[in-house]
């Protein structure tokens, strides 16, 4: 079992589930309600906030922010339903702001 790498200067969410092998960089930002999967790694300043889950092996370069707020005049603050990427990403994430009423499969 490898437990997660997280540098110091990192923020965690105390309610973050964290899956083995994970990587956090400095900076970066693990915000409530945010699940990764094994081996994914949170590169210096990227930003996940929930409701998130995310399958294992991911990567989130410096500046991403998944999970925040859109760039939509209709959003008005409110609970929006978990955002998923239930498999590996062979894609990198160099940014991407996304929070949606529905699911992301």
């Amino acid at each position: 079992m490898t437990m997660p790498e997280i540098h110091p200067q990192a923020v965690v969410a105390a309610n973050a589930k964290l899956g083995e092998g994970v990587k956090i960089g400095a900076y970066a930002v693990v915000g409530e309600d945010v699940e990764l999967g094994d081996g994914c790694v949170l590169h210096t300043h990227a930003m996940l906030t929930g409701p998130s889950k995310f399958g294992k092996n991911n990567a989130f370069y410096s500046f991403s922010a998944i999970g925040s707020d859109p760039q939509d005049y209709t959003f008005r603050g409110e609970r929006t339903k978990k955002a998923a990427a239930r498999l590996s990403w062979a894609t990198t994430i160099f940014f991407w702001r996304i929070r949606t009423s529905g699911t992301i499969a």
